[in-house]
Parts: structure tokens; sequence; C-alpha cells
């Protein structure tokens, strides 16, 4: 009988020996370490995942070797514990940082440090899909942002949600070099600040950067100044789409404070504002739409808290299109200040439960040429008097409802002449020279073509007549008329082309 040796077989982990193929007739077979080289998972760099309390030094480690690499980093569902911040600092590009979820895979601060995540000088990455928790509840020293971004560009952050933060739940903050970055997009993307946080979310010197479909919950209104929504120090074509701003002191925010270099060429849209002391806050912004805007500031109980729907400070040329729900009593509903011009403010809808607001459209400093339209409102509103405030260093603004004329100052004439009427006046009242019985009225100062009003006597014991030719102003057939009644009306319209005021009616009562 012949005895056989068996020669043992040489057997290697070495997963380049194993094949891998999808399940598809087109897939290509490679090796499993090629499939698996693709992403970094945290869970390499964790001997036990069931006892960890510390994952800080497993995520760095995933981060770092990524960096190098450019193979994205996947972290794994549950609460991952932090000692000290994360931080990622000009890794290469197409860096990739994704959990299981927002809500699912959380990072959560455990220490005394100031910020979970900091991104510095990362260009061209993607990152999404997990939560941050601040634990300033429990943690509170040191506690600010809950994750920054610093000198980023081509950065995309997805289903990202901050809470229980302290200052800015997300934020890219100012530079020192205040060079502008480009591309800096979120989306999806949340905070909770839980009633005692700063800010929200905030962008700062950006430009072509925005946020699509992101909420700033329960900012707190703790800080001055104290923002949900902000772009701050952007250039041109930045953008805020959809989302909620809540409870802070401003709920848009949209400024510049670098040599307050005009924010232009930007777009807000389809954002809801609650429960804010002023749901839009602009200074120093030109060429901007803000379109299908609900500014509402009722507050969480229904009273209304809010000073103001909308501010704005040297700000030109925007267009505003925003429904707007119960101002204070003790405020305006739209302010501008500066030299602010050439601003266009429709409001579709006005919601008053809350009482009185006036005024309600206020101009104050060198503010011009400014329009406040109001469509269509509910519930109980001011005397005519109080709607709008027209600051005496202030020209050329109007404001009108459109379900109701409007009644303009009182005029009295000098030298048988009063001056231009007002834009937004639909009816004035007249006042002979020092209460006389009697006046003459053969001239009014210059309108705008297609302007209309409506003139009348201040007091029935005080005629005025109102003269054809003499000046520039041109009565049908010539007939001179008379407004001996305070219910008397004469209907004029500006011809641009005559520079004259040509009678279309007339009404002797």
């Amino acid at each position: 009988m012949q005895n056989k040796t068996k020669t043992p077989c040489n057997y290697t982990n070495d997963a380049s020996l194993v094949s891998f193929i999808q399940a598809s007739t087109d897939a290509v077979k490679r090796s499993v370490k090629s499939r698996l080289d693709e992403s970094i998972y945290v869970t390499d760099y964790v001997p036990d995942q069931a006892t960890v309390t510390d994952w800080q030094p497993a995520l760095q480690s995933a981060i770092d070797e990524a960096a190098s690499s450019g193979h994205p980093v996947y972290m794994p569902p549950g609460i991952l514990h932090l000692s000290s911040p994360l931080l990622i600092v000009n890794p290469e590009n197409g860096f990739c940082l994704y959990g299981a979820g927002k809500g699912v895979t959380i990072l959560k601060r455990n220490g005394d440090f100031s910020i979970p995540v900091s991104f510095s000088g990362c260009s061209h990455m993607y990152i999404g899909d997990f939560s941050i928790d601040g634990s300033f509840d429990t943690i509170p020293e040191n506690a600010s942002h809950g994750l920054s971004m610093n000198k980023c560009s081509d950065f995309f952050l997805e289903r990202v949600g901050v809470y229980n933060y302290r200052n800015t739940g997300i934020i890219h903050i100012t530079p020192n070099d205040n060079v502008l970055r480009e591309r800096v997009v979120l989306m999806s993307c949340d905070t909770d600040g839980m009633d005692v946080a700063n800010n929200g979310i905030a962008l700062s010197t950006v430009r072509m950067s925005g946020m699509i479909n992101c909420n700033a919950l329960r900012v707190g209104k703790v800080g001055s100044p104290c923002y949900a929504l902000q772009l701050k120090n952007v250039s041109d074509r930045n953008f805020i789409i959809g989302g909620t701003a809540e409870g802070a002191a401003a709920g848009i925010a949209m400024g510049q404070e670098i040599n307050h270099t005009a924010v232009t060429n930007s777009i807000v849209s389809n954002v809801r504002v609650l429960n804010c002391t002023q749901s839009m806050l602009l200074g120093y912004a030109e060429n901007n739409v803000f379109g299908h805007l609900l500014l509402d500031q009722s507050g969480r109980d229904g009273i209304a808290q809010g000073l103001r729907a909308i501010s704005m400070n040297e700000c030109y040329f925007n267009t505003i299109t925003a429904t707007i729900k119960n101002v204070s009593a003790s405020s305006h509903a739209v302010r501008l200040t500066g030299n602010s011009s050439d601003n266009v403010i429709e409001i579709p809808m006005f919601i008053d439960t809350a009482g009185i607001v006036a005024p309600f459209f206020r101009a104050q400093g060198s503010a011009t040429r400014n329009s406040c339209r109001v469509s269509c409102k509910t519930g109980s509103y001011p005397a005519t008097s109080s709607d709008h405030k027209q600051e005496s260093d202030t020209d050329g603004n109007l404001f009108y409802y459109q379900d109701r004329p409007r009644i303009g100052p009182t005029l009295t004439i000098i030298s048988n002449s009063i001056p231009s009427p007002p834009l937004d006046a639909d009816f004035l009242r007249i006042k002979t020279e020092d209460a006389a019985t009697t006046d003459n009225l053969t001239n009014i100062g210059a309108g705008v073509g297609g302007q209309r009003i409506i003139v009348g006597t201040a007091n029935s014991n005080h005629d005025v007549t109102v003269i054809s030719g003499v000046g520039n102003i041109r009565l049908s057939g010539a007939v001179n008329f008379t407004l001996n009644q305070t219910r008397d009306r004469l209907c004029l319209m500006f011809d641009d082309l005559t520079n004259e005021w040509c009678e279309f009616g007339r009404s002797d009562n």
C-alpha cells in the first residue's frame, strides 16, 4: 500500500484574489479589493463598534486618509460621540463625506470645544446625510457653530441637520482675505436653535451660492444681530429658494458690510418667514428679486410680535412680492431708509387679525421713487390718513390700496396755485388763501402722464373757483367750475404732452 503525503494549500485573505461582479449582463468582473477601495468606512478604524465611546479618532483617521486619496468616507448610523472637533483642511478635489441619513447618523459634541465639524480650503466637495448635535444643553462651555466652512468653493452640502447649538448652525464665515468664494450650495439642510441660538444658516463672502429648501427653525432671538437665513457680504447671483425661517430678529437677511458693495442680481423665492421681529432685513441690495414670500408675524401663540415685515436700507431697483400677516400695532409693515430708491413692493394679500397697523408704509431719510401696493386685505385697518407716513425729506414715494381710493393732503392756494399733487393721492381737498370766502385756482403743479386726481373744497363756506385756460388747467367747454360745497367734485388728468390738467368729469352736488 502506497503512502501519500498531502501538501497543504497556501490560502490567503487578500481580497485582490477574489472576483466581484454585479448582477447585470453589462457588468465587468473585478476584484473585491478594488470594489472595497471605492469608499473608506469609518468602522474599519474601530476595533469594536459596540463598545466605542469616542468616535473622533476613527473619524479623523478616515477623513485624513480620504483627504489624500480622494475616496469618499462613509459614516455608520447611530450616535457618534466626539471628544474633539473634526477638521477637514485642504483635501484633494472630489472629497466626499456622507452618512446613513439626516437624523440617522448623528455626530454629537461630547467635550469642551467650540465647533464639532469644520471645513477649510475645501473645493469640489460633497457632504451629506448626517446630523450634528451641538450639546449646548449639557455642555454649554465654548459652544459655538454646528458646522463651519472657510474659504470653500464648489462645495455642496445636502441633507445635513444641526441642532442644540449656540451661535450659528451652518456658516460659511468671512475669511481674512475677504476674497469671494463661488458655488457654495446648501440643499435640504435644517437647523434647530431650540430657542437659544443666535443664528440659523449664514453664507458670507460668496457669489453664485445659496440655499435650496433649507429651514432655520427656533433661532431664539437671543443675539443681536440674530438671523435665520442670511446672505452676508455676498456679491451677485446668489439665491434662497424654498424653506422656512423662524424665530429670529430677522428671518431673511441680505446685507453688505465690506465697503458697502451692493448685493446684486440675486433671487429669494418661496420662503416662509414665521415669528420674527423683522421678516426681511435688506441692506445695500440692488437689482434683486424677492417673490412668493409669506411673511407671518403672528408668533407661535397667534399674537403679533414682529415690528416690521420688510425693512430696507440703501436698497435700489429691487422687486418684492409678499403676503404679509399680522404686523405689530406699534410699528409699520414696510420701512425704507437711507437713499433707498426705485424699489417696487407688491403685497397680494395683507391679513390683519391682530389689530391696527400704522403707518403701513414709511419712507425715511432720502428714500424716493419707491412704490408699495396692497392688492387685497382682510381684517381691520387704520384710518386712511395713517396708511402712509411720508417724511419731510423724502419725495415721490407711492402707496396705494387697490380696493379703496387714497385721500391725499389738504392743499392751500397761494397766488392762485397749488403744488404738485402726491402721486399716490386720489382725492385732494383745497383751502382758500388766508381762509378767504372765495378764491380762484388757475395753476396746479405738474404731475406725471396719466395721473388722475379728484379735487374738492375743504370748507363749504370757502368757495374755490377753478379757472380754465388762464394757467395749466383745461376744463370741458372752457367752462369754469366753482366748488362751493364739500361734496362737489372735479376730476382732472395730467397730459404730459401739453403739461396741462384736463377735466374728465365734474359733479355739482
